[in-house]
């Protein structure tokens, strides 16, 4: 197994663009509050509801990434995942979620497609990081090669291609740091289910 420490200092979790580019362009960060044994043991950790995070491209939340369960009712088999969110409205319909939006250029954007093609194309690799949560909680940065929490997987892609500097080493990045994260804009808070009805004009709702 092979184990890596990066103890490099960072910089404030501030939005950055490379040559002046335009930030036209927005990425969602979802987070989310779901039931459950495991996600009680870190909400006990983080001290926060939301114990997920995924990283959205669209504000209608149809692509979603991040790492944990593969199948909402099996959490033994995590790793990538593009995240359904009717699925997991199916297994938690009360769980509860924070939409935010934030700034990037066209070609940070594209950049982030780009990884995410890679790990879609090589998910079998990836897989959710039970080892490095002790870790975390010590604030201790730890990582093994091609697995990753959620909140790592969303911190690292947002520092390796310029859209956010944060004060710690994006290993020991944990949903709270998204929760407290100052530029971001909330677009909703509330019921995941509630967030699709009003995207979509409550639409299932009119026969």
């Amino acid at each position: 197994m092979e184990v890596k420490k990066d103890i490099k200092e960072k910089n404030d979790n501030i939005a950055v663009s490379d040559n002046a580019e335009p930030m036209d362009e927005k990425l969602y960060l979802v987070l989310i509050g779901t039931p459950g044994i495991f996600a009680t043991i870190i909400r006990m950790v983080t001290r926060i509801k939301y114990i997920h995070i995924v990283l959205g491209m669209d504000e209608d939340l149809k692509d979603c990434y991040s790492f944990g369960r593969r199948n909402p009712k099996v959490p033994i088999f995590s790793g990538f995942e593009k995240e359904e969110m009717d699925k997991v409205i199916q297994k938690f319909p009360k769980a509860l979620c924070m939409v935010t939006e934030i700034k990037c250029t066209k070609k940070q954007k594209e950049q982030v497609w780009g990884r995410i093609r890679y790990y879609e194309a090589n998910a079998k690799r990836y897989h959710y990081t039970i080892l490095g949560l002790p870790w975390m909680l010590f604030n201790k940065p730890f990582h093994q090669k091609r697995r990753y929490a959620c909140s790592q997987f969303v911190a690292r892609t947002l520092e390796d291609y310029g859209i956010r500097k944060f004060k710690k080493h994006w290993s020991i990045m944990t949903p709270r740091d998204f929760y407290e994260m100052e530029d971001k804009k909330i677009l909703y808070v509330g019921t995941i289910e509630g967030y699709l009805d009003q995207r979509d004009g409550f639409s299932k709702y009119i026969q």
